[in-house]
C-alpha cells in the first residue's frame, strides 16, 4: 500500500518553548499576558473559548484551533491529533526545534526534555513517526554536535537533521561542519527553514553577527561564481530582530556549504514563502527566494524544496504546479503541511484536500499527487540508516 509523506509537521507544545517565544509573533505587551495564561490548563481554556465566541475576523477565529493543540498535555497528544487527520499508515515527519539559544529565555521543558519524550513517541509509532534532531551550532562544540547527532540517527530512531538559523546563527557556521560532512557522505536528509515569517533570535544582535566572517573557516569561505557575493548585513536594522534575521536565511548563504558538500541533501522548506513565490516574476527575480531555491536544485544534485505553510493561499498552487513539472527539478519537490502552524489558517484537511483537487483537475494524466506525497519524498528520506 502506497503511504502519503508528510515531511514537514512539529508536535512541540507550550511547554517545549521559552517564555518569550510569543514575542516572535505578537506585540510584546500582548505576548507577556498571553503567556501566563497560555501556561495553566485552565486559562487555556478560557483564553480558547472566549477567542471562539467573541472574535468576529475570521482569522482569529482559527487561532482557537491553533492555540488548542498548541497548548495540549504533551507532544504524544498532539501527535495523535496530527494522525486524526490522515489514514492508517502514512508517515510523518517530526521537526523537533531547539529553542534553547534564540534569545528568549528557559522553557518549562528544554530542548534534551523535547527530544527524550520524542524518543517514546517513535518507539510507539516505529513507522509512522519520523524525528528529525534538531542542530543549533551554539550546543557544543563541532565534533560534540556531530556526535550527538550520530546517535540520534544511529541508535535512536532519528531519520534526518532539522537546522533553523534565523534563530541566531548562518547555515555556514563552522560548527555545523563536521554534521554537514557526515550527512553528505551518508545521504542523511537535512530540512532548514526558508521564509521570512515564523520563529527568530530575540536576543541583543551581536557583533559576531554583523560580521558573518567569524562564522566560517577557510574550508567553507568559497563562492560559486554564479552566485555572486552577498554583502553583509544585507538588513541593516540592528534593532528589528524579526527583519536582520532574514541575514541567517538567505538562500545563497547555503552556497558556501553546497560548494563544499556538492551532494548534501537538503531541503528548503516553504519553498522561500508565499510572499516570494508570488513575487518570483516581479520586478527583481533574482532576489526572490523562490527562483534562488530553483537555481540551488538545478545546480546540486540533492536540494529540494517542500509546499508547507503555502496550501492556504490558492494563488501560489499555478506557480506549484508548474514546479511540479518542470522536467529538470520537479522529482525534488516534496509534500509537507507545517502542522500544527498552519492552524492559523485552516484545518489539515481542507489545506490537503483543495491542493490535491487542484492537482487532480490540472495535471494531464500524470499523478502528481503521488509524485509529491509518496515517491518524492521517499527518495528524500532514504539514507543509509534509513529505507522510505
Amino acid at each position: 500500500m502506497s503511504e502519503t509523506h508528510n515531511c514537514h509537521t512539529h508536535i512541540f507544545n507550550i511547554e517545549n518553548a521559552p517564555k518569550r517565544f510569543l514575542q516572535g509573533f505578537t506585540a510584546k505587551i500582548v505576548a507577556n499576558i498571553a503567556w501566563p495564561v497560555l501556561n495553566t490548563r485552565f486559562g487555556a481554556y478560557v483564553l480558547i473559548k472566549l477567542i471562539k465566541t467573541f472574535a468576529r475576523d475570521p482569522h482569529t477565529k482559527k487561532l482557537a484551533g491553533f492555540l488548542k493543540v498548541g497548548t495540549m498535555k504533551s507532544q504524544n497528544n498532539i501527535f495523535s491529533e496530527l494522525k486524526n487527520n490522515y489514514s492508517s499508515g502514512d508517515k510523518f515527519v517530526v521537526l523537533t526545534l531547539n529553542m534553547d539559544h534564540m534569545g528568549a529565555g528557559k522553557a518549562k521543558y528544554d530542548f534534551n526534555t523535547q527530544v527524550h519524550e520524542i524518543k517514546r513517541i517513535k518507539a510507539q509509532n516505529i513507522d509512522t513517526c519520523l524525528p528529525f534532531y534538531s542542530v543549533d551550532p551554539r550546543a557544543g562544540t563541532a565534533l560534540q554536535i556531530k556526535e550527538k547527532t550520530e546517535d540520534r540517527i544511529i541508535n535512536k530512531g532519528f531519520v534526518g537533521i532539522k537546522i533553523y538559523p534565523a534563530l541566531g546563527y548562518y547555515p555556514f557556521d563552522r560548527n555545523l561542519e563536521e554534521v554537514y560532512k557526515w550527512a553528505s557522505e551518508k545521504s542523511i536528509p537535512i530540512m532548514t527553514h526558508c521564509n521570512r515569517v515564523g520563529s527568530y533570535y530575540l536576543g541583543k544582535i551581536s557583533q559576531d553577527m554583523i560580521n558573518p566572517d567569524s562564522f566560517y573557516n577557510g574550508s567553507l569561505d568559497k563562492w560559486p561564481e554564479d552566485f555572486g557575493k552577498l554583502e553583509f548585513p544585507i538588513t541593516h536594522d540592528l534593532d528589528n530582530n524579526s527583519k536582520f534575521c532574514d541575514n541567517f536565511s538567505e538562500i545563497y548563504n547555503y552556497a558556501r556549504v553546497l560548494h563544499r558538500f556538492d551532494k548534501l541533501k537538503i531541503c528548503f522548506a516553504h519553498a522561500g514563502g508565499v510572499k516570494e513565490i508570488i513575487l518570483h516574476r516581479g520586478k527583481d527575480p533574482d532576489k526572490a527566494w523562490f527562483n534562488q531555491i530553483k537555481h540551488l536544485m538545478r545546480v546540486f544534485p540533492n536540494v529540494y524544496t517542500d509546499v508547507s505553510y503555502t496550501l492556504y493561499k490558492k494563488k501560489v498552487f499555478p506557480h506549484l504546479l508548474e514546479l511540479l513539472q518542470d522536467s529538470e527539478i520537479g522529482h525534488k519537490v516534496i509534500f509537507g503541511t507545517d502542522y500544527f502552524m498552519t492552524l492559523q489558517e485552516d484545518t489539515e484537511t481542507k489545506l490537503i484536500s483543495r491542493f490535491r483537487n487542484y492537482l487532480e483537475e490540472n495535471s494531464s494524466g500524470e499523478n502528481l499527487w503521488k509524485k509529491l506525497a509518496i515517491d518524492n519524498p521517499k527518495a528524500y528520506l532514504t539514507s543509509d540508516y534509513y529505507e522510505a
